[in-house]
């Protein structure tokens, strides 16, 4: 059985047919930028390498079928290119491919967006993990007579990766498809191609395509993978490698869904936010970003947040909060402050996305001194933790909280004369509760007690937020603006 998460992902399979649609030559699986901008489909180069006429054209039917298994055919005449092309349709093979040991044995082919993508999830790249699990859909040629409907005859291949090297891996695979005079040769010139993906802490990472079998015949179910990082470099040179979202909108479903259905009032609200701050608001990603900020720091993000659908999900969730709840534009979004006038406090808010542990983190922007900005015109910091693995995502870590992490990273006295010289304005260790100035407020929790516990009303989530920040900052005055 399919779960709706892979159900999507399934979706992004599609099936290669040369001249006719019936003539299965191989697999593949798309790969989409970014709203409203060609896409591409990376597969095995021996999957379409000898099809091309004199002209250096080949005929390809594509065959996907989506969520709802709706099925979407793309047709045509496909040019063979050597670099990015303006033609509407074509394919790039490297001229580095060897049809001999198939080394480099990738291809991507590249066609126009369509609306119908739209709902489709977007993934991340990265080389497959020695000895974990992998798991894609194939369309096998032992299986291409057994079924009318395409669609029926995409079926799964999981296996454990083995012997990794700088481009490609070995997958001792399962697919139970073979029958008795059906050769694992004929069984894998339907899988050509196939993506295969592997999941850590709920993110989806594409590790390569299936390329041809490893070893001889009788080595049983060996076969080797194109590394992802293969097809990375691909799409580098073509000028089509993951960039910045250039809308919200794919991330609106993963905002509902954190609420349950019966929650009408809370759904709305999302739904009229989202809505309201794309369409009337015209609120894009980049405006959510600040090059100076404490995120743009590399060292605090393992993977690439331009492709990350749960940095997103946690930007678009601050958006709604600081746009539709508090009423700033978005252009304020990459500079946030709030103060409260009667003590004269001023503390930035920060977004951070990183699965760093929390005391890791606070070491690491200390010894990077990423917070000396706040020594001149500010009180301190409030970060907003996107780490979704971490429990801190549903906590708020008050003010006196990060002063014990301090404490227990600098406890002898060597460490805290080395923090005092990179921060000379950071004298929480010898000094007060007051003179603290960082606190924590985890995404999860600023969503739970904000917005759902707010149930839809502007008012009611206005006085929760402001709960919070005194909360996390302990000694404000509930004159908060």
């Amino acid at each position: 059985m399919v779960s709706g998460t892979d159900r999507d992902y399934k979706a992004l399979v599609v099936r290669i047919a040369v001249g006719n649609r019936e003539k299965l030559k191989g697999t593949g699986i798309l790969y989409i930028r970014n709203l409203n901008e060609r896409v591409c489909v990376f597969t095995a180069a021996h999957v379409i390498s000898d099809c091309f006429d004199i002209n250096g054209e080949v005929y390809l039917f594509l065959d996907f079928y989506d969520q709802k298994y709706d099925n979407h055919l793309i047709e045509g005449a496909f040019d063979k290119v050597d670099q990015k092309n303006a033609n509407e349709r074509w394919v790039y093979i490297p001229d580095s491919y060897n049809s001999y040991n198939l080394n480099n044995d990738i291809a991507v082919i590249s066609f126009p967006w369509e609306n119908w993508m739209k709902e489709l999830p977007t993934y991340e790249f990265r080389d497959a993990v020695l000895n974990e699990t992998v798991y894609g859909w194939g369309y096998p040629q032992a299986m291409n007579s057994k079924s009318t409907e395409i669609e029926g005859t995409c079926i799964s291949i999981t296996g454990k990766v083995g012997n990794v090297i700088s481009d490609r891996y070995v997958l001792n695979y399962e697919a139970p498809t073979r029958e008795r005079g059906v050769s694992r040769h004929d069984e894998m010139s339907g899988y050509s191609g196939t993506g295969l993906f592997q999941r850590e802490n709920e993110k989806v990472y594409f590790t390569g395509c299936l390329s041809g079998a490893a070893g001889e015949e009788s080595d049983g179910s060996r076969v080797w993978i194109i590394s992802s990082n293969v097809f990375f470099r691909a799409i580098e040179k073509l000028d089509m490698q993951p960039a910045i979202p250039n809308s919200f909108m794919p991330y609106k479903q993963d905002i509902l869904e954190q609420v349950e259905e019966f929650s009408e009032d809370v759904r709305n609200f999302l739904q009229d936010s989202v809505d309201t701050l794309i369409e009337d608001k015209k609120l894009l990603p980049s405006q959510c970003i600040h090059e100076k900020s404490i995120e743009s720091a590399d060292l605090l993000c393992k993977t690439d947040r331009k492709s990350c659908k749960h940095y997103w999900k946690g930007q678009l969730t601050r958006a709604i909060c600081f746009c539709e709840i508090l009423g700033l534009n978005p252009e304020e979004l990459s500079d946030i402050k709030i103060s409260d006038k009667q003590d004269g406090y001023t503390i930035r808010i920060e977004f951070l996305c990183t699965e760093e542990k929390v005391s890791r983190c606070i070491q690491l922007l200390l010894e990077k001194a990423l917070l000396k900005k706040t020594l001149k015109n500010e009180s301190g910091i409030i970060l907003l933790w996107n780490g979704q693995s971490s429990v801190y995502y549903t906590k708020t870590i008050r003010r006196s909280e990060i002063r014990r992490i301090i404490v227990s990273i600098a406890n002898t006295p060597r460490q805290k004369k080395k923090l005092s010289e990179k921060n000379d304005f950071f004298n929480i260790v010898d000094g007060d509760i007051e003179e603290s100035n960082i606190a924590m407020i985890g995404m999860g929790e600023l969503f739970d007690t904000v917005i759902y516990d707010g149930n839809g009303n502007i008012e009611k989530m206005r006085g929760k937020f402001n709960e919070l920040i005194k909360d996390a900052w302990e000694v404000l005055d509930e004159h908060l603006e």
